[in-house]
């Protein structure tokens, strides 16, 4: 067996460990999610818009708020 086709095998046997593992960790943040939203509700939440904000000061945002009209940057 060459070096090559031993690499390309290793690559194969952790590529198919990771998707099993992302399938199952899918399934289990599923489960969790529907437990919590049976606990707490659920409120869909999706993104209507982006935009960039400009300010006089460069800075990083720490905390947003928004209101019927108005939306806080802080």
């Amino acid at each position: 067996m060459t070096t090559n086709a031993l690499a390309s095998g290793t690559y194969e046997v952790l590529r198919n460990r990771l998707r099993e593992s992302a399938g199952e960790l899918r399934s289990r943040f599923a489960k969790l999610n529907a437990a919590r939203a049976a606990v707490f509700g659920n409120v869909e939440t999706r993104l209507l818009a982006t935009t960039h904000v400009t300010t006089d000061h460069n800075c990083v945002p720490r905390d947003i708020f928004s209101t019927k009209t108005h939306v806080l940057l802080g």
